[in-house]
């Protein structure tokens, strides 16, 4: 995948690193996702929308569109039913689903600021601290900092 971006050599390793942490951690988030909230009062498509993006956080061209034909549905009708059930613009979840999973891969040190935006589905880390920054305000450095500071905790990183 790494070389279907172009990214050069230097990051290719740091990329597929992301893409394979987003992966376990949507799969661990699943599994950790209270029973009962799982079958909350969301009607099956919504459900189902929901799954597919906690699972496929990591792809980049995760949009309305795909997500739609990906359910057999239009686009309008998919974010005209989201919106009624949550509250909330389809992409605007996405996006926070997308920064609270950046936030929990910052509170460990083995993932650097690039690697975790690849892991959340941004497609360059400019515009990964860019999106960060705008939902947190704080760079995610300024976030791991934070953390650190507020939990005594050390980095050796």
């Amino acid at each position: 995948m790494s070389n279907q971006h172009r990214l050069p050599k230097s990051l290719q390793r740091g990329f597929s690193t992301g893409l394979v942490t987003a992966f376990l951690a949507s799969v661990l988030t699943g599994l950790n996702t209270d029973a009962a909230q799982q079958e909350s009062s969301a009607t099956p498509l919504v459900a189902e929308v929901e799954r597919i993006i906690r699972v496929q956080i990591s792809r980049q061209d995760m949009t309305v569109g795909t997500l739609a034909a990906r359910l057999g549905c239009s686009p309008d009708q998919l974010t005209r039913r989201f919106r009624a059930e949550k509250g909330m613009a389809l992409n605007s979840w996405i996006t926070r689903e997308r920064i609270a999973l950046a936030s929990s891969l910052l509170e460990r040190a083995e993932h650097n600021v690039a690697e975790v935006g690849w892991a959340c589905g941004y497609t360059t880390p400019s515009y990964f601290i860019s999106v960060f920054r705008k939902y947190t305000g704080m760079t995610p450095l300024q976030w791991r900092r934070e953390g650190d500071s507020l939990n005594g905790r050390r980095r050796t990183r």
